[in-house]
């Protein structure tokens, strides 16, 4: 059975009056925590494999053990859930330890927008990596074919310019990396390489884009995004700068998407943000990043492309060269 199935098995347990709600949500949490967990420990783990006669084992013991404490579900408190997650991982050796990449995925923006039946399949298609220190995970300029956490170790992102070697982040357990060039299908545009010897988990491409990419991005068409905008909803341009000179929206704000991971910070995550490039592929990729930390964020479908042709048709001016509106 599947957490989809175990799902609804839990909220049979709520027959409880005005109180079933209460006791759904707070079975649910800890079914979804275990879940994690319990793959982690089969596919990405020691055991590196999916075994459903034990994953239907422990989650039936679970499914016992509440079934009969509804009351104690009603009043289950955070810590108190926590405490049961934790003594059971212990009972079934579930590498409890290990997992705080897992838990940080979890909880990130993106992640709550994916249903459960492909939160599975993500597990299920991860794989461990072990690597050393000096291995270069990724080189700007090529092809990109997984998506990476950082499950024990650190690693640096590096961007070459025309003015050297520029480091422009570390990261280290839980952090996220090479989703950009699985999004925009572009050549990967940093270098990414291990500062210490650790483990990754990494997720092909193909199951990125189908399973996490879809559930995430909310794109809009430009007749949508323009009153938003005229509303105050600030549009972020992540092009280059050479782009962004030649031609660009009115009040748009210029943040290439190689930059973006630095300059996240400086962005009001109480704020919506719309976000476009010349064709929507860069856009997407800007979009999930930011939807990964929280923010609100519309991708403009199509980009600056399918704006010209909604301007051509609505008689409105595109600001950029050549078309009288300045720079």
């Amino acid at each position: 059975m599947n957490l989809s199935g175990y799902l609804l098995n839990v909220k049979t347990v709520g027959d409880c009056g005005g109180q079933e709600k209460l006791v759904a949500d707070n079975a649910n949490r800890i079914i979804r925590a275990l879940d994690s967990r319990i793959y982690h420990h089969l596919i990405a783990g020691k055991e590196n494999k999916y075994n459903p006669d034990k994953y239907d084992g422990i989650m039936s013991g679970v499914w016992k053990h509440w079934a009969n404490k509804k009351d104690a579900l009603t009043t289950l408190t955070d810590s108190q859930m926590q405490e049961y997650v934790e003594n059971i991982c212990s009972e079934y050796n579930l590498d409890a330890d290990e997992i705080d990449w897992m838990a940080r995925l979890q909880k990130s923006r993106a992640f709550q927008n994916i249903p459960d039946t492909n939160i599975h399949m993500i597990f299920m298609r991860m794989r461990p990596v072990e690597v050393h220190a000096g291995d270069v995970i990724l080189k700007q300029g090529d092809k990109g074919d997984y998506y990476y956490i950082v499950r024990q170790g650190c690693c640096k992102i590096t961007r070459n310019t025309d003015a050297g070697e520029t480091t422009l982040k570390e990261l280290r357990q839980g952090d996220s990396f090479g989703e950009e060039s699985l999004l925009s299908d572009a050549p990967r545009n940093a270098t990414v390489t291990m500062l210490t010897d650790g483990v990754l988990i990494r997720l092909p491409k193909d199951s990125f884009v189908s399973l996490l990419k879809a559930p995430v991005l909310n794109s809009i068409s430009y007749s949508v995004a323009a009153p938003m905008m005229q509303n105050g909803v600030t549009c972020l341009d992540v092009r280059t700068p050479e782009e962004y000179r030649n031609n660009h929206l009115n009040n748009s704000i210029n943040l290439p998407l190689w930059t973006l991971r630095n300059e996240v910070d400086n962005l009001d995550t109480k704020r919506p943000y719309i976000v476009y490039c010349d064709d929507g592929s860069r856009s997407a990729a800007a979009a999930y990043l930011l939807s990964e930390r929280g923010f609100d964020v519309y991708v403009l479908n199509g980009g600056l492309a399918a704006v010209q042709d909604d301007l051509r048709n609505t008689k409105e001016e595109l600001k950029g060269s050549g078309t009288g509106a300045g720079a």
